[in-house]
C-alpha cells in the first residue's frame, strides 16, 4: 500500500508542476501578445497622424491650386 501511496503522491506532484509551468507559459505568453497589441495599436495611431497631415497637405495643395486659378 505504502508503494501506491507514492505513485499517488508523485503523480500529484508531477501534475502540479505541469500544471504550474504551464500556468508560467501561459502568463507570459499573454504579456507578450498584450506587448505587441499595444506596439500595433501605437502603429496604428501613428499611421493616422500620418495620414491626417497627408491629408491636410492635400487639401492645403488643392486650396492653393484653387485660388491661384481664379486669382489670375
Amino acid at each position: 500500500m505504502d508503494e501506491l501511496d507514492k505513485k499517488i503522491q508523485t503523480d500529484i506532484e508531477n501534475a502540479a508542476k505541469l500544471a504550474n509551468k504551464e500556468a508560467g507559459s501561459s502568463l507570459g505568453d499573454a504579456y507578450e501578445q498584450g506587448g505587441r497589441f499595444a506596439a500595433a495599436l501605437k502603429k496604428t495611431e501613428e499611421e493616422e497622424e500620418e495620414a491626417k497631415v497627408g491629408g491636410l497637405g492635400c487639401v492645403l495643395a488643392g486650396l492653393q491650386s484653387y485660388v491661384i486659378k481664379n486669382t489670375q
